[in-house]
């Protein structure tokens, strides 16, 4: 299980490295390559309660060779995608295939080990996923420099075939006896529909419009589906969700600080990247060595987080956490067109210890909040938050980034003599954001000579960068506030239904 979520943590730590050559290749913009992510993010957030309630009553084991098999088909269909449609759903794919991996890992584990080693047995667990996190972005500039994005892939079927094996041949299989309620398809159903539809309303706003039809009832729908889910498991028998955990104020506060800490992290994450490939114009291979200033920082803090909360209270290290990562956005703010290696590396270091204190302080905070007997489905709830965290913070911040971006462009544009119109505007905004594809199609419009073309695409980005960094500087900020006037009022007993 330990192997298996590393093949998870890798894979998602370092497609990020990959995404400025995917969208060369496949002939992607922006958005499209957000939903390279946010698609894996999607399926990860809607299945991953419904695919523990599943293995718990069909079985972990049966669950997560099926969830390896999965994942091994379709990293195979991402590593020979064709198209970036293709690879959208192909993406999906893996975050479903995930959901169940992830959803049954962590059972078996606990299972597996008698009660005086479950401890050890998890901290190693949680151990090798901070080793993934911190070789994922190395190993995906590896194989995008040296062979292929593909091959980033395409490796994942060979490791997650033999691990299925594996897993069949030595895990025992495991049941809940006590979970054999019926599954809440309808429940499950209007998460989904909820989600995937107020992210597109919420990414396609900026390019489309927000009062077009297809933004505004993407998001009309989406609202309207996390409304009925909402109504829906307050009123079933056996909800999918159980809402109640949140009558916590400790579970609720650091699921809100858990939420928002993901959404930054994957924002940074996104943008950064594309910073240092298309700005900065260093190869995938040396991105991923920057990014190990985040990670491996990031992986010797989480142990050194573990020994402060023994003598720390959770309400201080969260709201410190919070300020920690608003100022590594500061940081990052101030990277430029030409000179902004040191900021970046200055803001990975920065970020690395405020994530350390938000992702590992939330997770233990949780489930302590709660009785021991919700244990599991607190541990799947805010696993969920997290990843709904990531998907809706880096749709939002894709958003606020185009808005700013294509500002900024006809800014640009305009000071510079030359005219062009928002249909001519737009299409080179469609491009992957500081690309040279970008600048070729600004050229092919225009009379400017190529080296101010490159400097009006590289300025627009960074302009956008910072202004989606600032703000989420005081996002952080904000939530840091809210979390400290929660978290201060002390745990209220969980309402049961």
């Amino acid at each position: 299980m330990s192997a298996a979520t590393l093949v998870l943590t890798i894979d998602l730590f370092g497609v990020s490295v990959a995404l400025p050559t995917i969208g060369r290749e496949l002939g992607g913009s922006t958005s499209s390559l957000q939903w390279v992510t946010n698609a894996y993010s999607l399926s990860l957030a809607a299945l991953l309660i419904p695919a523990g309630r599943i293995s718990d009553l069909v079985g972990r084991r049966r669950v997560a060779v099926l969830g390896l098999v999965s994942f091994a088909l379709a990293s195979l269909a991402c590593g020979t995608a064709q198209s970036m449609e293709i690879l959208i759903v192909a993406r999906a794919a893996q975050g479903g295939a995930a959901a169940m991996i992830a959803a049954s890992a962590l059972s078996i584990t606990s299972n597996s080990v008698s009660d005086e080693n479950r401890s050890l047995a998890i901290g190693i667990w949680t151990g090798v996923s901070a080793i993934g996190s911190a070789i994922g972005p190395l190993m995906g500039g590896f194989a995008t420099d040296l062979a292929s994005w593909r091959w980033f892939f395409i490796v994942n079927i060979g490791v997650s075939v033999v691990l299925a094996i594996l897993t069949y041949a030595v895990v025992d299989e495991s049941v809940d006896p006590s979970a054999q309620t019926p599954l809440d398809w309808l429940g499950g159903l209007l998460l989904l529909i909820g989600l995937s539809f107020t992210t597109v309303g919420i990414m396609q706003g900026p390019t489309s419009g927000w009062g077009t039809p297809v933004v505004s009832g993407s998001l009309v729908m989406g609202l309207c589906g996390l409304f009925l889910f909402w109504r829906h498991e307050r009123r079933t028998e056996n909800p999918l969700v159980e809402l109640n955990l949140f009558s916590s104020r400790s579970y609720f506060g650091t699921s809100v600080v858990a939420f928002v800490g993901n959404g930054a992290y994957g924002m940074f994450l996104f943008f950064i990247s594309l910073y240092l490939q298309q700005v900065l114009d260093l190869s995938a291979l040396s991105t991923g060595l920057v990014f190990l200033t985040f990670t491996l920082p990031y992986a010797a803090g989480s142990p050194v987080v573990g020994k402060l909360q023994k003598r720390v209270e959770a309400p201080p290290l969260l709201v410190s956490g919070l300020v920690v990562l608003a100022l590594s956005f500061a940081l990052f703010a101030l990277a430029g067109t030409e000179r902004g290696l040191i900021a970046v590396i200055s803001g990975m270091v920065v970020a690395a210890i405020g994530q350390a204190l938000v992702f590992n302080v939330s997770g233990v905070a949780a489930m302590t909040s709660i009785p021991r007997e919700k244990s599991g489905i607190a541990s799947g709830m805010i696993s969920t938050v997290r990843q709904g965290g990531s998907l809706i913070g880096l749709a939002a911040a894709g958003a606020l980034f185009k808005t700013a971006e294509v500002a900024a462009l006809e800014k640009s544009v305009s000071s510079s003599g030359l005219r062009l119109s928002s249909a001519e505007t737009a299409a080179v905004s469609d491009e992957i954001s500081g690309s040279p594809a970008a600048a070729q199609k600004l050229a092919a419009l225009s009379s400017v000579d190529q080296r101010q073309v490159d400097e009006i695409i590289s300025d627009a980005f960074v302009v956008a960068l910072r202004c989606t960094m600032l703000t989420f500087a005081a996002l952080m900020i904000l939530t840091a506030v809210l979390a400290r006037r929660i978290l201060k009022r002390g745990v209220s007993p969980v309402v049961e239904n």
